[in-house]
């Protein structure tokens, strides 16, 4: 069985995006981590456990890496992981890797990380958020 959360939170709408997202300032991600459960909660169980688990969005990156573990862990003991290899995915901007934040979501269960990367080059970049 394969999982997709989505993570709704940006720190911009980019211009090409046609995605659901909330800008936030400040993300509410304990609230988001605790509706996500109570959701779950509301589910009928699967009666298969997880073959992958993607973290998509928006920007999932946004959460704390604390936030991100407990995610991961509900899951793993909600559903369970098919096998000690499950491709676990997170979708980050690459303004939010960090060798710390790559640490933690390591430790965390995260063996995968999709970076959003949409240019390299600053003045395309600049024109991709509005400005001149």
């Amino acid at each position: 069985m394969h999982l997709y959360v989505h993570v709704p939170f940006c720190k911009r709408r980019c211009s090409y995006c046609d995605f659901a997202i909330a800008v936030r300032k400040q993300v509410p991600g304990d609230e988001f981590v605790e509706l996500i459960k109570r959701e779950y909660a509301l589910r009928e169980s699967p009666t298969e456990p997880l073959d992958t688990l993607y973290f998509g969005g928006g920007t999932p990156s946004l959460l704390s890496t604390d936030q991100i573990a407990d995610l991961i862990g509900f899951f793993r003991s909600e559903i369970g992981f098919a096998n000690p290899t499950v491709e676990v995915t997170l979708e980050a901007n690459p303004d939010d890797v960090s060798p710390e934040t790559a640490g933690a979501w390591a430790a965390a269960g995260v063996n995968r990380c999709s970076l959003g990367v949409q240019s390299l080059q600053p003045a395309v970049l600049a024109w991709m958020r509005g400005r001149p």
